[in-house]
């Protein structure tokens, strides 16, 4: 499948067409956390304009679950590489970690900060629980 992108988050884009396309394996922070932003824009840099190919592996939400790939430039891989997202092992089973600790080890992105900073999936559980723990006053 070859598109353009055009809306970006750090590991999700819609294309040209209207796909939404959710990055597999990766997960980059949320854009109020942070890195959110510079994540966004680095992975607005690697595709925008350009042509890629997905392989594609499934559903969630209403994405699609895909690597992208740019020519033979694996852009999921990219991201973790350059420290804007992290290996989320859960669905990755470890394929980004030598990404990850390259990005590590050169203190890039998100490594810049003490071991790595919140990740995003804690920082939506710890979102979701204080959504489900509101007090209203009758």
């Amino acid at each position: 499948m070859q598109s353009k992108s055009v809306r970006f988050t750090g590991d999700t884009l819609t294309t040209c067409q209207g796909n939404k396309i959710r990055l597999a394996g990766i997960d980059a922070p949320e854009i109020k956390q942070r890195y959110g932003s510079q994540a966004r824009n680095t992975l607005n840099n690697l595709v925008i304009g350009q042509n890629i190919a997905l392989q594609c592996e499934g559903k969630s939400y209403d994405r699609k679950v895909c690597t992208v790939f740019l020519g033979t430039r694996n852009i999921n891989q990219v991201m973790v590489q350059q420290g804007f997202a992290y290996d989320y092992q859960q669905y990755s089973h470890g394929a980004y970690l030598p990404a990850q600790q390259y990005a590590q080890a050169h203190h890039l992105g998100v490594w810049q900060q003490e071991n790595g900073g919140q990740r995003p999936w804690d920082y939506r559980r710890h979102l979701s629980k204080k959504r489900n723990n509101r007090t209203f006053k009758f």
